[in-house]
């Protein structure tokens, strides 16, 4: 997998890890990892049948450009969440509240799990 390449992300809870996927088949698994260009997509059908069934199962991605080797030093990030039983969307937790967050220039999928957009 090359760096630049357009790539959807999600999170693997079985493998505590996120899953690459390339061209609509996994192709690496990652502790962590920066994208660049981001759009963030919640599938509704796959929403409502978590609701329904009350298991999770992957209907929300990331698609962005793969940054190979890139660290971030910023202290400026805002954390991203999204929660398919009491949301509809990805959701971007500021201070005055939470906001939906659908696009993003810089995100960061950390080693811990956590989803962070890059200022």
């Amino acid at each position: 997998m090359k760096e630049g390449i357009t790539v959807k992300v999600y999170r693997n809870l079985h493998k505590d890890c996120w899953s690459v996927k390339e061209k609509g088949k996994p192709v690496k698994h990652r502790k962590e990892l920066f994208l660049l260009g981001c759009t963030l997509r919640v599938q509704q059908a796959g929403n409502k049948k978590v609701r329904s069934e009350g298991r999770k199962n992957v209907h929300a991605y990331v698609k962005g450009l793969l940054l190979s080797g890139y660290k971030s030093y910023s202290k400026d990030k805002t954390k991203v969440t999204y929660n398919p039983y009491t949301m509809n969307s990805f959701m971007l937790l500021q201070d005055n509240g939470i906001t939906p967050i659908h696009e993003a220039d810089l995100l960061h999928f950390t080693k811990e799990g956590k989803l962070f957009k890059i200022k």
